[in-house]
């Protein structure tokens, strides 16, 4: 019997309201330990288990896996979702009908588990991973071994380890490696969900190198020329009221708005549009491209902040635009972007930083590497894999300047 599947059977003892404790590195020399029981001391035998995902010791198993195996606080499934994914893998079936099958087909085998269910501190977890994956919700959150296990029953700390002793060690090895690899080989992005052939591509689609650099008192770039430039875009263009401009220099702004549409017309450059001030404003800013460009005209809106009826008129008009999304989707103030995201995905969005100037935290400046936190956040309005996220607005990113 291997030590994954007698595991199994002796963690039945354990007591439910175990505290759980950081992994114990001299319980093993240390076989009994003096405690002070009602102010007598006397010879305890503390009981210490291994967690058959990463093989450290606890106390208290079931709550470790539950905690840093399957989720975090917050209730994010997506661990859980990468987990199960790779689960899948390693036992050579499909994610997630192959797992379901191949979980009842162990089942029918071992028949030491017991009737069990869900605590009730797990149910928004079941409940996350099956709307992730699209599936029915639960009827309810109990488990039993007949007649038929489902999906879901797999978040259960018992299943999981049942499911985990089907595997052969090497299998066990490798998959108790499979976070520290991904770490490694691709970027650190915190919560699993799918596993990487190799390092993301991310494109931080607006920041202003000079001003970043600025700001950084980085002496790597003295000038730009130190780079190789090459024209993609004209911009940003565009209208700005918010500082309440006379009417003569609002006609000039409208003045070389249209010229510079004209000019990226002329030499097949992708435009650049930035728009602040009134909604009003921004109607006029869709209504001038409108006028000069073609409707295949490519066109990335900076630091969109606009209403989903705008955002729906200038797709409907230029079905080539795309949207940046920037860190102000954090920001409880702009709930309009997290509609926009939560209506129409993200099929049409780049991620920006607009760094330095959109800072995650006060006193500190913004940075291109908090694109990652933007895509987190769209992960988790679309319950979708971040992988996914930084994919597609990669695509979109690519595709609106030519870089395919």
């Amino acid at each position: 019997m291997s030590r994954v599947i007698q595991y199994f059977i002796d963690s039945g003892k354990m007591r439910e309201d175990e505290l759980d404790y950081e992994e114990d590195q001299d319980h093993l020399n240390d076989a009994k330990r003096q405690v002070a029981i009602r102010g007598e001391a006397k010879n305890a035998r503390l009981r210490h288990r291994e967690c058959d995902i990463c093989f450290h010791t606890f106390t208290n198993p079931r709550r470790h896996t539950i905690q840093i195996h399957l989720h975090v606080p917050g209730s994010d499934v997506r661990r859980a979702n990468g987990l199960l994914r790779e689960l899948a893998r390693a036992l050579g079936t499909s994610f997630p009908v192959g797992l379901e099958e191949k979980l009842n087909a162990i089942m029918r085998i071992r028949t030491q588990l017991p009737l069990t269910e869900f605590h009730i501190s797990e149910f928004k977890l079941v409940d996350a991973f099956l709307k992730l994956n699209c599936l029915e919700p639960a009827l309810n959150y109990k488990i039993t071994s007949t007649p038929f296990m489902k999906y879901h029953h797999i978040l259960h700390w018992k299943i999981l380890k049942n499911l985990i002793g089907y595997l052969n060690s090497d299998e066990q090895l490798w998959f108790l490696k499979f976070e520290e690899r991904k770490n490694k080989e691709g970027l650190q992005i915190g919560q699993l969900s799918i596993k990487l052939l190799g390092p993301l591509q991310v494109i931080d689609s607006q920041f202003h190198l000079d001003q970043l650099c600025r700001q950084m008192v980085s002496g790597a770039l003295q000038d730009l020329d130190d780079l190789v430039l090459r024209a993609l875009a004209v911009g940003e263009i565009g209208l700005d009221d918010s500082t309440y401009p006379s009417k003569r220099d609002f006609e000039r702004q409208i003045k070389y708005f249209r010229k510079q549409l004209v000019l990226a017309t002329e030499l097949n450059l992708t435009v650049v549009i930035h728009s602040r001030g009134k909604p009003s404003l921004h109607e006029h800013v869709l209504t001038t491209p409108s006028e000069i460009c073609k409707p295949d005209q490519l066109i990335h809106w900076h630091c969109f902040t606009c209403t989903t009826q705008l955002y729906s008129a200038a797709v409907s008009q230029f079905p080539n635009i795309v949207f940046g999304i920037t860190p102000f989707i954090l920001k409880d103030r702009y709930s309009s972007i997290v509609e926009i995201v939560k209506t129409f995905g993200i099929t049409h969005l780049v991620l920006e930083s607009d760094a330095p100037y959109i800072p995650l935290h006060s006193h500190t400046f913004g940075n291109p590497y908090s694109v990652n936190a933007v895509a987190q956040k769209i992960s988790k309005l679309l319950q979708q894999p971040i992988e996914e996220v930084f994919r597609i607005t990669t695509e979109n990113s690519k595709r609106i300047y030519k870089l395919q």
